[in-house]
C-alpha cells in the first residue's frame, strides 16, 4: 500500500477577497497619484500646443515675407520690360544662351 503524499499548505495558499476591492477604495494614494500624473501631462501638452503655435505663425510671417518679395522682383521684370531697349538687350541675351545649350538638357558625362 502506497501513502499519500501530503500537500503542505501555507498562508500564500489561503484563498482572500483582498483582490476584488476597487483600487480607488483600497488604494487612494493610487488615485491621486493618477489625478497627478493627468495634470502633468496636461500641462505639458499645452506648452507642445503654444510652441506649435510658434511656429505656426513664424511660417505664416515668412510665407508673407516671401509673397512680398516675390511682387516686388516681378513688379522690377515689369518695369525692365517696358523699356524697350532693355527688353531687347534682355531678349538678345536669352537667345544667346538658348543657342549654346542642348535641347535634350544636362547631361554628364563619366
Amino acid at each position: 500500500m502506497a501513502l499519500r503524499k501530503r500537500n503542505l499548505r501555507g498562508l500564500q495558499d489561503i484563498p482572500t477577497h483582498s483582490g476584488m476591492v476597487g483600487v480607488a477604495k483600497k488604494l487612494p494614494h493610487m488615485a491621486y497619484l493618477r489625478i497627478a500624473c493627468l495634470e502633468m501631462e496636461k500641462v505639458r501638452r499645452s506648452l507642445e500646443r503654444d510652441s506649435a503655435a510658434v511656429r505656426v505663425e513664424r511660417i505664416d510671417e515668412r510665407t508673407k515675407e516671401i509673397e512680398a518679395e516675390e511682387a516686388a522682383l516681378l513688379r522690377s521684370l515689369g518695369e525692365r520690360k517696358s523699356d524697350p531697349a532693355v527688353a531687347a538687350k534682355a531678349a538678345m541675351a536669352e537667345s544667346a544662351e538658348d543657342a549654346g545649350h542642348n535641347s535634350r538638357g544636362f547631361r554628364l558625362k563619366y
